[in-house]
């Protein structure tokens, strides 16, 4: 199975990934949020930035590739007003103009080709809106893409080679300073772009490797099984040696001018 045909699976993700949904309500809260209007969430996970943002009096239209997610975040936000589908972020559709606040965290890296979801989502802005986008390996592309490269070095080690075929590494740099051009094309004013502190665990390797099984690692979970965190902790020690560690995550806040009175 390959990345591209990977099905996340919500509850490990949900358990493990916790500080992911903090740092998206941290990075809404510091763009500002309205009290009510219309909000997206462009691969939403198992629901609970949307549920937040409900709660909050926001009207909210979530999607995401995964079926398991898209059923997770149903669930939460039965009772709330928030619709839920499934999209491919590849191929993604949102009605221009529509919404108040469009959001997408942890979803950007993931993509090989990405100036269609960013442009749409920069068009779906509604006059006076905002977008919030986070994303890993956002770093400028003349610095290369360390993470990466040392991550399939390992997994193209004679232990793991075979076993890999089917789940290769596949993560995406896409630099924060191109798609501030492609947003500024679409006519957003962006801020300056802040970096997003790593979590590593907070030395707790357990955790460290749980949250890494269920999202950075999930394809290669699945063929690996009880060898996963062998492979984490070869991974870890690779990207340690070479000092790539840094994720690169950044967060990128993106306004539209509201309408002039003539």
């Amino acid at each position: 199975m390959s990345r591209t045909e990977h099905e996340w699976r919500a509850e490990p993700y949900r358990a493990a990934n916790g500080v992911q949904v903090r740092a998206a309500l941290k990075a809404l809260a510091g763009a500002g949020l309205p009290r009510d209007g219309r909000f997206a969430d462009v691969g939403c996970g198992s629901g609970e930035v949307a549920e937040a943002m409900a709660r909050r009096g926001l009207t909210v239209d979530a999607c995401d590739i995964s079926e398991s997610m898209v059923d997770a975040a149903r669930a939460r936000c039965a009772a709330l007003p928030v619709t839920v589908e499934r999209q491919d972020a590849r191929r993604l559709s949102l009605r221009p103009g529509a919404y108040d606040v469009v959001h997408s965290s942890w979803m950007l890296h993931w993509l090989a080709e990405a100036d269609h979801a960013v442009r749409t989502m920069a068009r779906a802005v509604a006059p006076g809106g905002t977008l919030v986008l986070q994303y890993s390996a956002g770093q400028p592309r003349a610095d290369g893409f360390a993470l990466r490269d040392t991550l399939r070095a390992v997994a193209d080690r004679p232990a793991w080679r075979d076993r890999l075929t089917d789940a290769p590494i596949v993560f995406y740099q896409h630099p924060a300073d191109e798609v501030s051009l492609l947003l500024a094309a679409e006519g957003l004013a962006v801020s300056p772009v802040e970096p997003v502190a790593q979590d590593l665990g907070a030395g707790d390797l357990d955790r460290l490797r749980a949250a890494l099984r269920a999202a950075t690692f999930a394809a290669q979970a699945e063929v690996l099984g009880d060898d996963t965190d062998a492979f984490i902790d070869e991974c870890l020690a690779a990207l340690a040696a070479a000092g790539a560690l840094d994720p690169h995550n950044v967060c990128i806040v993106a306004r539209r001018p509201p309408l002039t009175r003539v």
